[in-house]
């Protein structure tokens, strides 16, 4: 287990540990758990994906100035890595908002 799925980890097990968890908590358990399921399950990821996107729509326009394309366009033909890099930013994102990060901080991941 590297460095990222140890942090990972322990948000979510800190998450859901909490007795009453917020709409943001609950999607960045829903994001952390789509990242680090085990076979991968690209189809579950891609609907974590639109669901942050629709539901944070300020995750989506930083994805386009971060990574320089529009959120969904590459999400039915985006490979295994592509999805775990913007799981990845979603979580990092969430954490933010969920206060788990400093956001003068880079995300660790």
């Amino acid at each position: 287990m590297d460095n990222k799925e140890i942090l990972l980890e322990a948000i979510l097990t800190e998450l859901k540990n909490k007795n009453i968890l917020n709409d943001i908590e609950k999607d960045l358990i829903t994001t952390i758990d789509s990242l680090l399921k085990k076979p991968f399950n690209v189809k579950k990821a891609q609907l974590t994906i639109l669901h942050n996107n629709t539901k944070h729509p300020d995750i989506p326009i930083k994805i386009c100035y971060t990574f320089n394309h529009a959120p969904n366009k590459l999400l039915p033909h985006a490979s295994e890595n592509e999805l775990k890099t913007t799981l990845l930013f979603h979580a990092e994102q969430l954490c933010i908002k969920a206060g788990k990060l400093d956001t003068n901080l880079d995300f660790p991941l």
